[in-house]
C-alpha cells in the first residue's frame, strides 16, 4: 500500500487531490490497481503514514489477496511524545480482510482496535479520530471500489 497511496478518491479540493492536501506527507493514491505490489508486503516491513520520523505502520501479517494487518504505536503528534513520553499511548491495529459471502462475491472488511492513555487522548481519540477515521474508511473503500471496478 505504501507505494500506491491508501487509495482514497480522487476529490478534488482547491485544484489539490484530497490525499495531498489531508496527508501531503504521503504517498499520492494511484489511479489503478498495481497487480505487482500485491505479494510485496512481508511482516516487520514499515509503512510510513507521514513525514521521516513520525507516524509508520508495521505490518504484522499479510496474507495476499486475503488479509493485512497493520500495527501503530506512532500515530500521535511527534511533540506529544517528546513532551509526555511514557505516559501517552496509542496502540493501534488496523486489519483488512477479503471474506467471500456464500454468493461468490467478496467483501472487504476493516477492523480497527486501539489502546490509548491517559484518559484525555482516549476522550479525543473516541470524539474525533473515531468519526474521522469512519468517513476516511468509507472513502478509501469507494476510492478502492472504483478502482477494481475500472479494472474488471
Amino acid at each position: 500500500m505504501a507505494a500506491a497511496g491508501w487509495l482514497a478518491p480522487r476529490w478534488v479540493v482547491h485544484g489539490q487531490m484530497i490525499d495531498r492536501v489531508l496527508f501531503p506527507a504521503n504517498w499520492p493514491s494511484a489511479d489503478v490497481l498495481i497487480c505487482a505490489f500485491q505479494d510485496q508486503l512481508r511482516p516487520g516491513d514499515r509503512i510510513p503514514d507521514g513525514p521521516p520520523g513520525t507516524a509508520v505502520f508495521v505490518v504484522e501479517r499479510a496474507d495476499p489477496a486475503r488479509l493485512l494487518v497493520l500495527h501503530s504505536t506512532t500515530h500521535v503528534p511527534v511533540a506529544w511524545r517528546r513532551r509526555l513520553g511514557p505516559a501517552l499511548a496509542f496502540d493501534w491495529v488496523w486489519t483488512f480482510a477479503l471474506d467471500e459471502t456464500a454468493d461468490g462475491c467478496t467483501r472487504l472488511l476493516l477492523r480497527t482496535r486501539s489502546r490509548t492513555s491517559p484518559c484525555w487522548l482516549t476522550a479525543a481519540y473516541v470524539a474525533v479520530l473515531i468519526p474521522a477515521d469512519f468517513v476516511m474508511a468509507q472513502s478509501m473503500f469507494h476510492g478502492l471500489r472504483t478502482r477494481v471496478l475500472r479494472a474488471a
